[in-house]
């Protein structure tokens, strides 16, 4: 509003200006001086007073004593005279300058030439001008503010997620095409995310029925030759769509529930004495939601279980609570990429399969709690996956 109000008003004015100021030199090009200021009257009736104590002999030497520009004419002299009495005082101009016309004793002085003063009162007609331009502006651009606010309000919900958002039509006159073609525009995406998820939650259905009878026909057959290598697959498909899954809940998450975590025992708990190290600079509490941070640390800890060789810690420092490992760590390549859904970097120490979507997940996670993932090194040689958290 301020930016477009300014350059519109800033336009105007000085449009205005430059007219003014060209009807302005048009006029005095064209006609006389205004009439003489009360200041310039006063003036000329004290010089006129003085003058008529003195001998017209001494006039010239008294304009010359005190510096007055002023001198005695002829009719002649003055390309257009009109009759002029005693103390009485006309605007001339001559050769486009400022002259003030008066007689004494039946002489005619020429007082000049003058710089034009501007009558204080003279202002007050430019400052209603720009007090009613100002207003005419703001009445004008008042309602186009308002709905380039809700256009505003509007994409940015819908860029948090709220695909619900829509923009109210009948609060809008200038913006109500691109009104609609925004409503219709979110109408689609939304339908099409909906679409994606009832397809996602529906393969996932569709999957789990057969993997739960492939799981049920090999625990029935015994041990055969191929049992392991179908357990394998079995639980590598159990994990491409539980991943999926908690992926896309994710993905229609619009607001999380943040409390405040006792930092020790909610890490005991999900521990559960895997032999991970805690470092002692853990904070006493956290603000966070309890449920999603557990997702995210336990995608960490898979990680770093995968590629570590002996050690692991969860630690914190300035803000970031971290989980690293002594493994290969990461190269230039994952560093930028490694949060990007499906990215598949080195493989792993272990025989378990990697579906490139938990650091995607946890930085989906971080997103919520308006935080970030970093992927750093670590002092142990390895990895270190930092969680950055808003200061409370």
């Amino acid at each position: 509003m301020k930016r477009l109000f300014f350059t519109l008003y800033g336009l105007l004015i000085m449009s205005l200006l430059l007219l003014g100021y060209g009807l302005d030199q048009m006029w005095v090009y064209t006609h006389s001086s205004p009439a003489p200021t009360t200041s310039q009257k006063e003036l000329v009736s004290l010089l006129l007073s003085d003058l008529s104590e003195k001998p017209i002999a001494l006039w010239q030497g008294y304009f010359h004593h005190n510096r007055i520009k002023a001198e005695i004419v002829s009719a002649k002299d003055l390309p257009q005279h009109a009759a002029v009495s005693d103390h009485q005082i006309l605007p001339l101009v001559k050769d486009r300058k400022h002259y003030l016309l008066t007689a004494l004793g039946g002489q005619l002085l020429l007082l000049g030439p003058y710089d034009s003063l501007q009558d204080k009162s003279s202002y007050c007609l430019p400052i209603m001008l720009f007090v009613m331009l100002t207003v005419i502006v703001v009445m004008c651009l008042w309602p186009l503010s308002q709905e380039l606010k809700y256009l505003n309000n509007a994409t940015q919900d819908f860029g948090q997620g709220k695909w619900h958002k829509r923009l109210p039509l009948k609060h809008l006159d200038y913006l109500s095409e691109l009104a609609c073609s925004f409503n219709l525009m979110a109408g689609r995406i939304e339908r099409l995310l909906a679409d994606q998820a009832l397809m996602t939650r529906a393969v996932s259905h569709d999957l789990r029925l057969p993997l739960s009878r492939l799981r049920f026909a090999v625990a029935m057959n015994g041990h055969g030759p191929f049992d392991a290598s179908i357990r394998k697959e079995l639980n590598y498909l159990d994990q491409i769509v539980s991943h999926w899954s908690q992926f896309h809940e994710l993905e229609s998450v619009d607001a999380i529930t943040k409390q405040v975590i006792e930092l020790g025992p909610f890490l005991s708990r999900l521990l559960q004495n895997q032999g991970i190290n805690l470092h002692p600079s853990l904070p006493d509490t956290l603000y966070a939601d309890p449920h999603l941070l557990t997702r995210c640390l336990q995608n960490l800890l898979d990680n770093a279980q995968r590629f570590a060789f002996k050690r692991i810690y969860i630690g914190w420092e300035d803000n970031y609570l971290f989980v690293e490992d002594d493994g290969p760590g990461f190269n230039l390549e994952e560093k930028s990429k490694a949060t990007e859904l499906y990215f598949r970097g080195k493989k792993s120490n272990s025989d378990s399969l990697h579906l490139g979507i938990g650091l995607a997940m946890c930085q989906r996670i971080m997103e919520l709690h308006n935080g970030s993932v970093i992927l750093d090194d670590s002092p142990l040689g390895g990895a270190r996956v930092k969680l950055r958290f808003p200061k409370a």
